[in-house]
């Protein structure tokens, strides 16, 4: 099963959301990993039946940005979870895999070639930290890989985001985890 861990919970409350000429602004962490997450799954016939069928689930946990554990559902070694988040770049990718964590290198590099393959703008990287709730389900034994959509400023600050970056997250979101489920 491959379960999306995409937090809802945010560090301040007293930041307003906006979405003003295609733009979204506020404390976006991890309001735009959510929306990212449903459009990406409602987008796909093929990703929508796997839903139905019981192979892909959404959790969204409510205590992450304070490390708070205790609601994370049961997984197995056999499980993938894919954390969908906001994470930082300098550069202009179209998302980010990072905190691979249970992978073998041959894992990441098949998923690097099949990034190469299809042309995707992705920035990839084998280091692992401690950003979001990645290092928490990886204590599960479960192979776990952090998609985040590219962000420039900090976390928990107000921020923008153009649609046209949400567009590009959620097609690649959509590539990931379709081809995720054939590994």
């Amino acid at each position: 099963m491959i379960i999306i861990s995409a937090h809802a919970d945010k560090v301040r409350n007293e930041s307003d959301l906006s979405f003003v000429k295609g733009v979204h602004s506020g404390l976006l962490d991890n309001f735009i990993g959510v929306l990212v997450t449903y459009l990406a799954l409602y987008d796909t016939s093929s990703l929508r039946r796997l839903c139905s069928d019981g192979k892909i689930q959404v959790f969204h946990s409510l205590g992450e940005e304070f490390g708070v554990e205790d609601d994370f559902p049961k997984v197995t070694k056999e499980d993938t979870v894919v954390v969908v988040d906001l994470g930082k770049c300098d550069g202009e990718a179209d998302f980010i895999l990072e905190n691979f964590y249970n992978w073998s290198d041959a894992e990441v590099q098949e998923i690097q070639e099949f990034i190469d393959s299809e042309k995707l703008s992705c920035h990839l990287s084998r280091e692992t930290k401690d950003d979001d709730e990645g290092h928490i389900w990886s204590k599960y034994g479960c192979k776990t890989v952090s998609f985040c959509i590219p962000i420039q400023g900090a976390y928990h600050s107000d921020i923008e985001l153009g649609m046209g970056r949400v567009v590009r997250a959620r097609e690649a979101l959509k590539r990931i985890l379709c081809h995720l489920v054939t590994l």
